[in-house]
Protein backbone atom coordinates (compact mmCIF):
# COMPACT_ATOMS: atom_id res chain seq x y z
CA UNK A 1 0.00 0.00 0.00
CA UNK A 2 3.07 2.25 0.89
CA UNK A 3 4.29 1.87 -2.17
CA UNK A 4 1.59 2.38 -4.36
CA UNK A 5 0.93 5.65 -1.89
CA UNK A 6 4.85 6.75 -2.79
CA UNK A 7 4.00 5.82 -6.74
CA UNK A 8 1.25 8.19 -6.80
CA UNK A 9 2.76 11.22 -5.21
CA UNK A 10 5.77 10.52 -7.11
CA UNK A 11 3.54 11.18 -10.10
CA UNK A 12 1.73 13.78 -9.33
CA UNK A 13 5.12 15.95 -8.09
CA UNK A 14 5.94 14.86 -11.94
CA UNK A 15 3.27 16.44 -13.23
CA UNK A 16 3.09 19.63 -11.31
CA UNK A 17 6.67 19.86 -12.44
CA UNK A 18 6.15 19.30 -16.26
CA UNK A 19 2.99 21.92 -15.92
CA UNK A 20 5.20 24.72 -13.98
CA UNK A 21 7.92 24.13 -16.33
CA UNK A 22 5.44 24.68 -19.40
CA UNK A 23 3.54 27.44 -17.95
CA UNK A 24 7.09 29.40 -17.16
CA UNK A 25 8.16 28.77 -20.58
CA UNK A 26 5.14 29.99 -22.09
CA UNK A 27 5.21 33.37 -19.90
CA UNK A 28 8.66 33.65 -20.88
CA UNK A 29 8.42 33.29 -24.77
CA UNK A 30 5.34 35.60 -24.51
CA UNK A 31 7.76 38.64 -23.63
CA UNK A 32 8.93 38.64 -26.70
CA UNK A 33 7.15 36.32 -29.01
CA UNK A 34 4.46 38.20 -29.35
CA UNK A 35 3.37 40.88 -31.94
CA UNK A 36 6.35 42.93 -30.56
CA UNK A 37 3.61 46.40 -30.77
CA UNK A 38 1.61 45.05 -28.18
CA UNK A 39 4.45 44.37 -25.63
CA UNK A 40 5.09 45.22 -22.47
CA UNK A 41 7.43 47.97 -23.11
CA UNK A 42 6.81 51.83 -23.60
CA UNK A 43 7.35 52.23 -27.69
CA UNK A 44 8.35 55.79 -28.87
CA UNK A 45 8.47 55.87 -33.32
CA UNK A 46 11.47 57.50 -33.58
CA UNK A 47 11.09 57.04 -37.53
CA UNK A 48 8.33 57.10 -40.01
CA UNK A 49 7.24 57.39 -43.68
CA UNK A 50 4.01 56.38 -45.15
CA UNK A 51 4.74 57.37 -48.52
CA UNK A 52 1.63 59.63 -48.83
CA UNK A 53 3.87 62.21 -51.01
CA UNK A 54 4.12 62.54 -54.86
CA UNK A 55 7.92 61.72 -54.74
CA UNK A 56 10.34 60.20 -52.26
CA UNK A 57 11.54 62.61 -49.56
CA UNK A 58 14.73 63.13 -49.85
CA UNK A 59 14.82 64.25 -45.92
CA UNK A 60 14.76 60.77 -45.27
CA UNK A 61 16.00 59.03 -48.02
CA UNK A 62 18.58 58.50 -50.33
CA UNK A 63 18.88 56.01 -52.86
CA UNK A 64 22.95 55.85 -53.14
CA UNK A 65 25.29 53.85 -51.11
CA UNK A 66 27.60 55.49 -48.66
CA UNK A 67 30.16 56.09 -51.28
CA UNK A 68 28.00 57.96 -53.43
CA UNK A 69 26.90 55.88 -56.56
CA UNK A 70 24.11 52.67 -57.08
CA UNK A 71 26.75 50.27 -57.72
CA UNK A 72 26.73 47.46 -54.94
CA UNK A 73 30.47 46.05 -55.97
CA UNK A 74 29.24 42.17 -54.77
CA UNK A 75 28.54 40.68 -58.57
CA UNK A 76 25.01 41.72 -58.89
CA UNK A 77 23.99 42.44 -62.52
CA UNK A 78 22.04 45.92 -61.31
CA UNK A 79 22.54 49.65 -60.80
CA UNK A 80 21.18 51.03 -58.77
CA UNK A 81 19.19 54.57 -59.92
CA UNK A 82 17.12 57.35 -59.11
CA UNK A 83 14.52 56.90 -61.83
CA UNK A 84 13.76 53.44 -60.69
CA UNK A 85 11.96 54.27 -57.63
CA UNK A 86 8.46 55.90 -57.37
CA UNK A 87 6.11 57.10 -55.42
CA UNK A 88 1.78 57.34 -56.14
CA UNK A 89 -0.82 56.23 -54.26
CA UNK A 90 0.19 55.86 -50.39
CA UNK A 91 3.49 53.37 -51.67
CA UNK A 92 6.40 54.13 -52.45
CA UNK A 93 7.42 51.46 -55.89
CA UNK A 94 11.09 49.59 -57.09
CA UNK A 95 11.20 48.62 -60.63
CA UNK A 96 13.51 46.13 -61.83
CA UNK A 97 13.77 46.57 -65.35
CA UNK A 98 16.30 45.79 -68.11
CA UNK A 99 18.24 48.80 -69.18
CA UNK A 100 21.67 49.37 -69.29
CA UNK A 101 22.56 51.88 -66.45
CA UNK A 102 26.33 52.68 -64.43
CA UNK A 103 27.76 49.70 -66.49
CA UNK A 104 25.59 46.98 -65.47
CA UNK A 105 22.90 45.26 -68.08
CA UNK A 106 19.88 46.15 -65.44
CA UNK A 107 18.46 48.92 -63.52
CA UNK A 108 17.07 49.04 -59.88
CA UNK A 109 16.65 50.61 -56.88
CA UNK A 110 16.97 51.13 -53.47
CA UNK A 111 16.02 53.34 -50.43
CA UNK A 112 18.37 54.32 -47.30
CA UNK A 113 18.20 56.91 -45.19
CA UNK A 114 22.24 56.26 -44.71
CA UNK A 115 23.25 60.44 -43.14
CA UNK A 116 19.71 60.77 -42.58
CA UNK A 117 18.60 58.56 -39.51
CA UNK A 118 20.16 55.34 -37.79
CA UNK A 119 19.55 53.93 -34.38
CA UNK A 120 20.44 51.33 -32.24
CA UNK A 121 18.36 49.02 -30.45
CA UNK A 122 14.41 48.74 -30.76
CA UNK A 123 11.49 47.31 -33.50
CA UNK A 124 12.25 48.35 -36.89
CA UNK A 125 8.90 47.08 -39.32
CA UNK A 126 8.47 47.73 -43.18
CA UNK A 127 5.38 46.56 -44.87
CA UNK A 128 5.66 45.57 -48.42
CA UNK A 129 4.99 43.67 -51.33
CA UNK A 130 7.92 41.96 -52.89
CA UNK A 131 9.75 41.74 -56.59
CA UNK A 132 9.73 38.12 -57.17
CA UNK A 133 11.46 35.92 -60.54
CA UNK A 134 14.14 34.26 -61.18
CA UNK A 135 17.75 35.77 -60.84
CA UNK A 136 15.85 37.94 -58.39
CA UNK A 137 16.17 39.26 -54.65
CA UNK A 138 13.86 41.83 -52.42
CA UNK A 139 15.77 42.90 -49.51
CA UNK A 140 15.07 44.82 -45.89
CA UNK A 141 19.07 45.09 -44.53
CA UNK A 142 20.51 47.55 -42.41
CA UNK A 143 24.49 49.33 -42.59
CA UNK A 144 26.60 50.48 -40.11
CA UNK A 145 26.19 54.45 -39.60
CA UNK A 146 29.90 54.59 -39.04
CA UNK A 147 30.46 52.77 -42.50
CA UNK A 148 31.84 49.94 -40.89
CA UNK A 149 31.15 45.98 -41.51
CA UNK A 150 29.93 43.97 -40.28
CA UNK A 151 27.67 44.76 -38.33
CA UNK A 152 24.89 43.53 -40.77
CA UNK A 153 21.05 42.60 -40.20
CA UNK A 154 19.20 41.27 -42.96
CA UNK A 155 15.50 41.47 -41.61
CA UNK A 156 14.41 39.49 -44.66
CA UNK A 157 16.34 38.66 -48.11
CA UNK A 158 13.59 36.63 -50.49
CA UNK A 159 15.30 35.06 -53.51
CA UNK A 160 13.24 33.60 -56.56
CA UNK A 161 11.07 31.20 -54.78
CA UNK A 162 8.91 33.39 -53.51
CA UNK A 163 8.11 31.61 -50.48
CA UNK A 164 10.95 31.15 -48.91
CA UNK A 165 12.50 34.05 -46.32
CA UNK A 166 16.36 34.32 -44.67
CA UNK A 167 16.98 36.42 -41.73
CA UNK A 168 20.84 36.64 -40.97
CA UNK A 169 22.77 38.38 -38.93
CA UNK A 170 26.31 38.97 -39.73
CA UNK A 171 28.58 40.01 -37.04
CA UNK A 172 32.43 39.29 -38.01
CA UNK A 173 34.60 38.20 -40.89
CA UNK A 174 32.93 35.39 -42.01
CA UNK A 175 30.73 34.94 -39.42
CA UNK A 176 27.04 34.69 -39.21
CA UNK A 177 24.07 33.31 -38.27
CA UNK A 178 21.17 32.70 -40.48
CA UNK A 179 17.55 31.77 -40.16
CA UNK A 180 14.66 30.92 -42.42
CA UNK A 181 10.94 30.62 -42.52
CA UNK A 182 9.03 29.26 -45.27
CA UNK A 183 5.60 31.21 -46.20
CA UNK A 184 2.28 28.55 -47.08
CA UNK A 185 1.98 31.32 -50.11
CA UNK A 186 3.87 33.07 -52.35
CA UNK A 187 5.04 36.44 -50.96
CA UNK A 188 4.89 38.49 -53.98
CA UNK A 189 1.02 38.02 -53.91
CA UNK A 190 0.22 40.45 -51.55
CA UNK A 191 1.65 42.84 -49.05
CA UNK A 192 3.07 41.38 -45.38
CA UNK A 193 5.35 43.16 -42.77
CA UNK A 194 8.72 42.11 -42.23
CA UNK A 195 10.27 43.30 -38.85
CA UNK A 196 13.07 42.84 -36.19
CA UNK A 197 12.69 43.33 -32.79
CA UNK A 198 16.68 44.51 -31.93
CA UNK A 199 17.70 44.35 -28.43
CA UNK A 200 21.19 44.66 -26.56
CA UNK A 201 21.15 40.50 -26.11
CA UNK A 202 18.65 39.28 -28.73
CA UNK A 203 17.27 39.82 -31.90
CA UNK A 204 13.87 38.35 -32.69
CA UNK A 205 12.41 38.36 -36.76
CA UNK A 206 9.02 38.45 -37.25
CA UNK A 207 7.05 38.24 -40.53
CA UNK A 208 3.41 39.15 -40.28
CA UNK A 209 3.54 39.87 -36.33
CA UNK A 210 4.60 36.21 -35.64
CA UNK A 211 8.34 35.37 -34.67
CA UNK A 212 9.99 33.24 -36.82
CA UNK A 213 13.43 33.48 -35.67
CA UNK A 214 15.76 34.84 -32.53
CA UNK A 215 19.23 34.85 -31.97
CA UNK A 216 21.49 35.78 -29.38
CA UNK A 217 24.87 35.65 -31.12
CA UNK A 218 27.28 38.60 -32.05
CA UNK A 219 23.99 41.17 -31.31
CA UNK A 220 25.36 44.66 -33.01
CA UNK A 221 25.77 47.28 -30.85
CA UNK A 222 26.60 50.67 -32.83
CA UNK A 223 23.52 52.13 -34.91
CA UNK A 224 22.43 50.85 -37.72
CA UNK A 225 20.42 52.68 -40.68
CA UNK A 226 17.77 50.74 -42.75
CA UNK A 227 18.18 49.75 -46.33
CA UNK A 228 15.34 48.08 -48.36
CA UNK A 229 15.31 47.10 -52.34
CA UNK A 230 14.96 44.86 -54.97
CA UNK A 231 18.19 43.53 -56.92
CA UNK A 232 19.34 40.74 -59.01
CA UNK A 233 21.29 38.44 -57.49
CA UNK A 234 24.39 37.68 -60.10
CA UNK A 235 23.38 33.97 -60.22
CA UNK A 236 23.04 32.87 -56.46
CA UNK A 237 19.20 33.20 -56.85
CA UNK A 238 18.56 32.28 -60.63
CA UNK A 239 19.10 33.34 -63.72
CA UNK A 240 17.98 36.52 -64.13
CA UNK A 241 18.12 36.35 -68.23
CA UNK A 242 14.56 33.80 -67.49
CA UNK A 243 12.94 36.65 -65.45
CA UNK A 244 9.85 38.36 -66.95
CA UNK A 245 10.95 42.10 -66.55
CA UNK A 246 9.97 44.65 -65.36
CA UNK A 247 9.13 43.83 -62.03
CA UNK A 248 8.05 46.13 -58.76
CA UNK A 249 8.54 45.75 -55.50
CA UNK A 250 5.86 48.32 -53.46
CA UNK A 251 6.36 50.24 -49.91
CA UNK A 252 3.17 50.70 -48.29
CA UNK A 253 5.40 52.27 -45.12
CA UNK A 254 8.92 51.97 -42.88
CA UNK A 255 8.37 52.67 -39.25
CA UNK A 256 11.11 52.27 -36.31
CA UNK A 257 10.38 52.50 -32.31
CA UNK A 258 12.96 52.68 -29.32
CA UNK A 259 11.58 50.52 -26.75
CA UNK A 260 11.56 51.41 -23.09
CA UNK A 261 10.85 48.35 -20.57
CA UNK A 262 10.98 50.22 -17.50
CA UNK A 263 7.07 51.74 -18.84
CA UNK A 264 4.05 50.42 -20.64
CA UNK A 265 1.85 52.48 -23.02
CA UNK A 266 -1.12 51.11 -25.45
CA UNK A 267 0.43 49.44 -28.64
CA UNK A 268 0.76 51.46 -31.84
CA UNK A 269 -1.73 50.83 -34.29
CA UNK A 270 -1.24 49.21 -37.72
CA UNK A 271 -3.07 50.02 -41.05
Amino acid sequence: MKKKTDRAWMKLIFLCCVTLLVVLGCVWRSTVSADPLRGACKLRQTFHDEFNGKSLDSSKWTTRFWWGDGNIKDGSLNYYTDENVSVSRGAAHIKVEKRAAGGKPYASSLISTYGKFAQTYGYWEVRTKIVSGDGLSAFFATGAADRSWPPEIDVFEVPQQERKVFMTNHYGANKSNEGTWESPVALSRDYHTYGVLWKPNLLVFYIDSRERWRTTIGIPTKALYPSIGAATCGGWCGDVSKAKLPRVMDIDYFRVYSEDCSRSTPAPTRR
